[in-house]
């Protein structure tokens, strides 16, 4: 095991139980699961050990995008390999492998090698990145304008530039960070419409049709 998710995975022990349960609290708030689904689910995980994220999927009320939308939103766990982890994508063992590699070639992004590895597809990869602009969207990012043309800037390299409506990215416009960079349609703050999806070095995770931050 990796000392970088040695670190990780000791939290994730610490406070597994408080995460799962949350991860139940988070969907019953915006309405995908009730109580009574969040019991059958707890139920289920005690014969099966999956991460309760899987569970849900699996009980088919939502599937791997949308998981790791809601839990990047809530920042139950913001770090790809810890959200793949908890939507049931990946395991420890397969993010370990991943991660020693990334040590050997430090200007390889994860999700690359774990596209490479074919643990990941480039539309999952495509989706988790969709979140930053999401997050980016914070009361702390301030839209230069309510309505028109202009920008938004935010942290960790988050800049929006395009048409803006009740200060939210709607229209046409390029969204770009330090992991990549989206050309194309948005409504309400989402990837919306026609777009393309490059990852930062330049090959294109995703080109084509977008429906609520979702390449389909």
């Amino acid at each position: 095991m990796s000392k970088y998710f040695a670190h990780e995975i000791c939290l994730l022990n610490i406070s597994e139980f408080i995460n799962e349960m949350k991860i139940g609290e988070i969907l019953i708030k915006e309405k995908i699961i009730n109580e009574n689904d969040l019991n059958s689910a707890l139920e289920l995980q005690k014969i099966s050990k999956d991460k309760i994220g899987k569970i849900f999927v699996d009980m088919g009320f939502l599937d791997n995008m949308d998981l790791i939308k809601y839990l990047s939103l809530n920042q139950v766990k913001p770090a790809l390999g810890e959200l793949l982890i908890t939507a049931g994508i990946l395991n420890e063992e397969k993010l370990n492998e991943a991660l020693d590699i990334q040590k050997a070639k430090k200007n390889k992004k994860l999700g690359d090698i774990l596209i490479d590895l074919e643990y990941i597809d480039k539309n999952i990869l495509a989706h988790f990145l969709t979140v930053q602009a999401y997050s980016f969207l914070s009361t702390k990012n301030k839209a230069e304008i309510e309505n028109g043309y202009g920008s938004i800037i935010g942290d960790s390299q988050s800049k929006y530039v395009g048409e803006i409506k009740n200060s939210r990215m709607h229209g046409k416009g390029v969204y770009s960070d330090h992991e990549c960079r989206y050309v194309g349609d948005f409504q309400n703050g989402e990837f919306h419409g026609e777009g393309t999806m490059t990852a930062i070095d330049g090959h294109v995770l995703h080109s084509g049709g977008w429906l609520n931050g979702k390449p389909v």
